[in-house]
């Protein structure tokens, strides 16, 4: 069963690293409602994401997927 979890986390948290990925390409080409649209989470999910971007600059995408609370 443990086995089964950690699997199902880690397809979450894939698809969480994909968003991640895609807000940071096109942050400065979309607003926050096209972020959401094409990301497929809520405005505050993009939102999340852009701050502890501006806050962890350092971080990879899969550190900034794995700490934010998502709402989607």
């Amino acid at each position: 069963m443990l086995v089964m979890e950690n699997y199902a986390r880690e397809r979450r948290y894939g698809g969480y690293e994909k968003a991640v990925r895609l807000i940071r390409k096109h942050r400065l080409k979309w607003n926050i409602e096209e972020m959401a649209d094409a990301v497929d989470v809520t405005k505050s999910d993009c939102l999340s994401v852009l701050s502890m971007m501006d806050h962890h600059p350092d971080w990879n995408d899969e550190q900034i997927a794995e700490e934010v609370t998502w709402e989607s």
